[in-house]
């Protein structure tokens, strides 16, 4: 993937409106995002200076194995550096000790303020999922230790408003994430019947996406992560730790399956209703109202429109159908570098969308004893209208 001149100058301005030289980050998503290169180890990191090319510092034995498939920008200057050894052991603190001078010193950066990723407390996976790693207090300390005639600045909320607009070839590449997300969510389609457990549809989802997302389109991973939640469990559905479980989906159950899934470290982030046989009629009459109030917030979302205007269109046209009571979160938020981050769409947020904003639009309804209902779609807001990125993929109830 290349930076865009568009993406880089708007960086960069960013970058000298903030009085800062450059940016240093570790953190996998932000690699990704200044340099185009999704690291698959955890020694990757990346020098955006306001003015010049980025750099990518990286562990050779990493560079030699992965460029062949998943490249950098081409305008970002590649520094390698010896990680992996049976002789020697390196630490990812070590060797960026080692390789940073010399990059601080091309690129003009000794006794400058740079901004570094001090502040975040999340982080999404890599390739080695069951591994999150994230840069703290050692690698701080190696920075002012290394440099300590620089300025080094927390650029945490810089970083995480500059994410919040994507690049025509960032977007292009969430688009590739939607359509691995499609594999599993129409595995699923084909695959759920009574006498399953939820944790078994769960699976046939990401193995889908695993295993027909990675190569798909020169993708080189591909992983999705469900959570299938069915039947009066599906009223709980939208709490952030309502995992799936042994429960055995029944017929007449509401199944909803709330998925996030990456594809090279772009996101998607989709929600789906399947019915399993015949289902309370009430769930039609629920998933009717919510469509409707999708289409009003796409309508009502356009640059310089404060976010929870949208909350506001959406609560009005529920409210319509008296089921306001029946929602109890916000209306969606950004996604693309990561399952969930900026902006949020919620009744709380003033700040204006932006053209080039990726959101998604997921009212939900739920009845206790008796299920939910949550249709999740991703929007791109260009400068006249919105485009429904998910639009066509498996809308059944």
């Amino acid at each position: 993937m290349r930076i865009s001149p568009e993406k880089l100058a708007r960086v960069q301005k960013s970058l000298r409106d903030n009085g800062l030289d450059a940016l240093f980050c570790r953190l996998s998503e932000h690699v990704l995002y200044l340099t185009g290169y999704w690291p698959h180890g955890q020694v990757g990191a990346a020098v955006f200076p306001a003015s010049g090319n980025p750099v990518l510092l990286i562990g050779e034995m990493e560079a030699q194995l992965e460029f062949n498939t998943f490249a950098p920008a081409s305008q970002v200057e590649v520094v390698t550096f010896p990680y992996e050894s049976s002789e020697v052991m390196r630490g990812p603190v070590d060797v960026l000790a080692k390789a940073l001078p010399a990059v601080f010193q091309k690129l003009g950066l000794v006794g400058k303020v740079i901004g570094i990723e001090e502040s975040f407390e999340g982080c999404n996976v890599g390739v080695f999922q069951g591994e999150v790693k994230y840069p703290n207090l050692p690698t701080w300390d190696m920075l002012k230790t290394t440099f300590p005639q620089n300025d080094f600045r927390d650029a945490t909320s810089l970083i995480l408003k500059l994410r919040q607009i994507k690049s025509p070839e960032e977007v292009e590449a969430i688009r590739l994430a939607i359509e691995t997300a499609a594999f599993g969510l129409q595995a699923a389609r084909e695959a759920v019947h009574p006498g399953m457990k939820e944790t078994e549809l769960a699976m046939v989802v990401e193995s889908a996406i695993h295993t027909r997302g990675t190569g798909y389109n020169g993708i080189t991973q591909s992983r999705g992560y469900a959570a299938v939640n069915t039947g009066e469990h599906s009223a709980t559905q939208w709490a952030h730790y309502a995992n799936s479980t042994d429960r055995v989906i029944c017929d007449g159950d509401m199944v909803i399956i709330e998925l996030g899934s990456f594809a090279d470290g772009y996101w998607a982030d989709l929600t789906r209703n399947i019915a399993v046989g015949k289902v309370d009629p009430k769930f039609s009459e629920l998933y009717s109202a919510l469509c409707e109030t999708q289409q009003a917030a796409y309508k009502a979302a356009r640059p310089g429109v404060p976010l929870n205007e949208l909350v506001r269109v959406a609560r009005a046209t529920l409210k319509k159908y008296g089921f306001v009571e029946l929602w109890p979160h916000g209306l969606g938020h950004g996604v693309g570098f990561a399952y969930h981050e900026g902006p949020s769409v919620h009744i709380a947020n003033p700040q204006p969308i932006e053209a080039g904003m990726v959101l998604t639009i997921e009212p939900g309804l739920y009845i206790p004893g008796l299920g939910g209902v949550r249709p999740e779609d991703m929007i791109l807001v260009h400068e006249d209208h919105v485009e429904v990125l998910s639009d066509s993929i498996l809308r059944v109830l």
